[in-house]
């Protein structure tokens, strides 16, 4: 879970169980992973702009439409775009 206001995001796992997709799946925090700052200093800007959170599958793959695209955003205006493939692959520009 990514928040974009406060600039951090959490793992979650899965509640239910789907193994051929995660529609329907109810998503809880892991314990073992608390919230993390995406920008320790919090001068980034965090946004999406195309899709919203990533969703894995067991295989690791994008189960949500379209696959997401995060941006940050520093003071000077410098932006990193960062691709969440649909095989599951991230890549960071």
């Amino acid at each position: 879970m990514i928040d974009t206001t406060n600039k951090t995001y959490q793992l979650q796992n899965g509640a239910t169980a789907n193994s051929a997709s995660c529609s329907g799946v109810t998503f809880v925090n892991d314990a073992a992973n608390g919230v993390r700052a995406i920008d320790d200093a919090t001068s980034l800007t965090v946004s999406f702009s195309q899709g919203s959170n990533p969703i894995f599958t067991p295989r690791g793959h994008v189960d949500v439409t379209p696959a997401p695209t995060l941006r940050l955003t520093n003071g000077s205006g410098a932006v990193r775009t960062i691709f969440v493939q649909a095989n599951g692959r991230i890549n960071v520009q």
